[in-house]
């Protein structure tokens, strides 16, 4: 069924610069001109050698403003062979990437979800969006409360569209910064730079792309999960994978499906192909998110106080906790030592010196252990 935009509301809160931009990254040529009052902009459909022409009015105070833009985006209904509806979404987000986050599950398919499923769906997607945006500050295993400041304030940011029909389809719009320059004389100068907004929805598809190829190859291989540095400088967080297997969870665990509309004003070469999550996929994904929680780091060195001791009169190892820096936040550390660095590690907690060692750094839950301990020494 059709569905043709009729609201003069809405038509007259087009902006024109917003048409025009979008006209032009389609390949319509802007032919004439009248400053502040109108464009001419033709198309040539090359398949059929249909030709078209759009009028677009520069001025929303028009009496006519509604009933022009109604027409075009009849017009290019017809050239795109697309829904009104959605012409009118690329129209009204035009400086903006969209992710569609569709659950695949048939009881979603007349576009409802049950509410507690509903408000968890958002949350999912809201940390999924957060984990993105701080892979995009920094290369991290797990973020915890303290995360960046840019990626807390990119978060203000995004949008929620309407939800739309044929499963439930989540709609996250992340908005992009306009350009300052009204004319639209030469569109290709509204093309903007690569900013944050649009580097975290990049890391968000390129880090999607990876874990489900590195899941897939992990299947048909029959390998174990295993995380590592590569894993972790591609964006993969267990932010990310639980945001990833709680959406699945708020999908009766049927899969999910995610689609990347992007704006016209941004040169990229990802795929808008949409990037399919299936159930075993997802379960492996969980399986890495837990990992990624309780991270290896297999050659770590560490230098900080030592706060700590704690050793038995028979007992040959001694263990000392040590408050240092990890990941730009205070934690403190417990390290087991053999009895003459456990006595090094008394002498500078009495001295209040630094102590430096390396050894295979884990997480515990929420406490920091170091294991394997190859090197202890005092720094003065």
């Amino acid at each position: 069924m059709k569905v043709s935009i009729r609201d003069s509301e809405v038509l007259k809160r087009i902006n024109p610069l917003d048409v025009s931009t979008y006209l032009a990254s389609k390949s319509w040529q802007l032919v004439n001109e009248i400053p502040d009052r109108a464009s001419i902009w033709t198309y040539t459909d090359r398949t059929n050698n249909n030709e078209f022409e759009i009028l677009l009015p520069l001025n929303p105070q028009f009496e006519d403003f509604s009933t022009r833009i109604s027409e075009i985006i009849s017009t290019l209904e017809i050239v795109e062979s697309q829904t009104q509806t959605t012409i009118l979404e690329n129209l009204q987000n035009v400086f903006s990437n969209i992710i569609n986050l569709r659950l695949t599950d048939r009881d979603f398919y007349n576009g409802t979800i049950p509410i507690n499923k509903g408000v968890e769906l958002h949350q999912n997607a809201k940390n999924m969006m957060l984990s993105a945006a701080c892979a995009s500050v920094e290369s991290k295993a797990f973020f915890e409360k303290n995360k960046p400041s840019q990626a807390t304030e990119y978060l203000k940011k995004v949008r929620l569209g309407q939800p739309k029909i044929g499963s439930y389809i989540l709609t996250i719009i992340s908005p992009l910064p306009k350009p300052r320059i009204s004319t639209i004389q030469d569109p290709e100068e509204n093309h903007i730079s690569l900013d944050f907004s649009n580097r975290v929805v990049t890391k968000l598809r390129d880090s999607l792309e990876f874990v489900k190829t590195y899941i897939e190859y992990v299947i048909e291989e029959r390998q174990l999960v295993q995380v590592s540095d590569e894993i972790i400088n591609n964006g993969i967080t267990a932010n990310l994978c639980e945001a990833l297997t709680g959406i699945n969870y708020n999908g009766n665990n049927q899969g999910l499906e995610i689609n990347f509309n992007w704006s016209p004003v941004v040169n990229t070469s990802s795929s808008q192909i949409p990037i399919k999550f299936e159930p075993p996929v997802l379960e492996l994904v969980k399986s890495l998110g837990k990992q990624l929680r309780t991270y290896l780091r297999p050659d770590y060195e560490l230098t900080g106080d030592v706060v700590k001791l704690e050793r038995k009169i028979t007992d040959e190892i001694g263990k000392v906790t040590i408050e240092t820096t990890i990941d730009d936040i205070k934690r403190k550390v417990q390290v087991s030592l053999n009895d003459v660095w456990y006595l090094h590690a008394a002498r500078a907690n009495a001295n209040k010196h630094f102590v430096t060692c390396r050894g295979q750094l884990r997480r515990d839950g929420q406490s920091y252990i170091l294991d394997h301990v190859t090197s202890f020494s005092v720094r003065d």
